[in-house]
């Protein structure tokens, strides 16, 4: 815009030639001159960096849920369910009777029944409480949302169901029942811990103080059957 200026302002009395003459010249002028460099940052001024934020622990896979995340109910009816388990297991041993097909039926039989006792006393609650009564719709839900305490121990029952059939002898059905449950509520604890974001120490904590705090309930209930 600044050439188009300088164009309009000799007009003013010059030939054509002469202002042609003058408007080369300043265009060759005007490229003559240096150019001023780019300003530049310098080297010694420090550089604004990216604040440092804790990484997110990511969540752990879905193929490391236990079983417990895994049943169509409740997860805390399937944590009952292993230590209902535990506790008949742990009563058979106090009586000596190493049979794996009695402890199978016991433990099945009293999953069974608590799973009934559970859904009763709910809906009988529910009753009590509220002013309309529970659509058998609702009441199915409760059915499902209560199946977990079940689901658990199938797979307990399962293995000492191989005792009873003498594929492996009893001892070792129940052995391996009572570890497939204590594990169970191991990773419970610590698919918990993992899941809130804990370290690798906090997680293995975790698990342990699920396995103890299960296995203390288990005493408890065991020595509350024997006296």
């Amino acid at each position: 815009m600044s050439t188009f200026r300088r164009i309009d302002s000799l007009l003013e009395g010059k030939s054509s030639d002469q202002l042609a003459r003058e408007v080369a010249a300043r265009e060759r002028e005007r490229k003559a001159e240096p150019h001023e460099p780019h300003h530049q940052t310098p080297s010694h001024q420090p550089r604004h960096e990216a604040p440092n934020h804790p990484q997110e622990r990511k969540p752990p896979h879905k193929k490391a849920r236990p079983l417990l995340m895994r049943t169509s109910g409740s997860a805390t009816e399937g944590i009952y369910g292993l230590v209902l388990a535990l506790s008949v297991i742990a009563v058979s041993w106090y009586y000596g009777r190493p049979d794996a097909a009695w402890v199978g039926l016991s433990v099945l039989v009293t999953a069974v029944v608590f799973w009934l006792a559970h859904v009763y006393a709910y809906v009988l609650g529910r009753d009590m409480t509220q002013e309309q009564r529970l659509t058998p719709g609702e009441v199915g839900d409760t059915l499902r949302e209560n199946w977990s305490l079940i689901e658990v121990v199938i797979p307990l029952v399962l293995v000492l169901g191989l005792g009873a059939l003498g594929v492996i002898p009893d001892t070792t059905a129940i052995v391996a029942a009572t570890v497939m449950a204590a594990v169970e509520l191991a990773s419970a604890g610590g698919y918990a811990a993992a899941r809130h974001g804990a370290s690798a120490r906090g997680v293995v904590a975790a698990a342990a103080a699920g396995m103890g705090l299960g296995l203390l309930v288990v005493v408890l209930k065991a020595f509350a059957f024997t006296h």
